[in-house]
């Protein structure tokens, strides 16, 4: 079964618990982008929001620090119900050396420019999920990069050629239209927005994908 993630950056801020709560009874995970403004054109919100968001539901958040000093952000997280905090690639080294009382949670995130060599591949087996972004910023309702997510495959050969169990999330440009060619990759989680909270019924559209993404291991034949 693959998980899906339901991102937070389309909701209805003004009306947030009616805005999440419906839809997120049929999510495995709620995604948290935390924006800045450095890395993307766009500023989201502080981690201030994820004691907004335990405190009126029960899934599992996993956190996005997408920001320019990822480190100094990432205890601000822990405390709450967060149990994946992504982050870049040299942060993740960081505080897996060492740096933070929630080493366990930290996860890495890829972006569609990066190069295979560029990664610490001793790294993928301390991680236990890698999320592949696969649009160029984090806003909600952009196409997809099918280049990108072929990055996928040469993931999925790697963890399977050193016997390793990271996840692999694909996040970004993902709807009804897509989502069966995504399937089509060795994936084990979508991410997914702005296909859900902007539809006319969010929860129905929830429940939706995640019936599709029941039966995705009927559908998972590499491209």
């Amino acid at each position: 079964m693959v998980a899906l993630s339901l991102s937070m950056l389309n909701a209805d801020f003004a009306n947030l618990r009616e805005s999440v709560a419906p839809a997120a009874a049929h999510a495995d995970f709620i995604h948290v982008d935390i924006m800045d403004g450095s890395l993307s054109p766009m500023i989201s919100f502080g981690t201030w929001i994820l004691s907004v968001l335990s405190s009126f539901l029960d899934v599992p958040l996993e956190v996005h620090l997408y920001v320019s000093n990822s480190k100094s952000y990432y205890d601000k997280a822990g405390p709450y119900n967060v149990c994946r905090i992504l982050v870049d690639a040299k942060t993740a080294s960081e505080i897996l050396e060492g740096g933070s009382e929630y080493t366990e949670r930290v996860c890495l995130y890829l972006l569609p420019s990066f190069a295979r060599d560029s990664i610490d591949v001793e790294m993928l087996a301390r991680v236990s999920l890698v999320n592949l972004v696969t649009v160029e910023s984090l806003w909600g309702g952009q196409n997809i990069s099918w280049t990108a997510l072929q990055k996928s495959v040469w993931l999925d050969d790697y963890r399977c050629d050193h016997g390793l169990d990271f996840k692999i999330s694909v996040d970004g440009g993902i709807n009804k239209d897509t989502l069966e060619r995504v399937l089509q990759y060795p994936i084990d989680q979508v991410v997914v927005g702005s296909a859900i909270l902007r539809a006319k019924e969010p929860s129905l559209a929830a429940a939706e994908f995640k019936s599709i993404l029941g039966s995705a291991h009927d559908l998972n034949d590499i491209v």
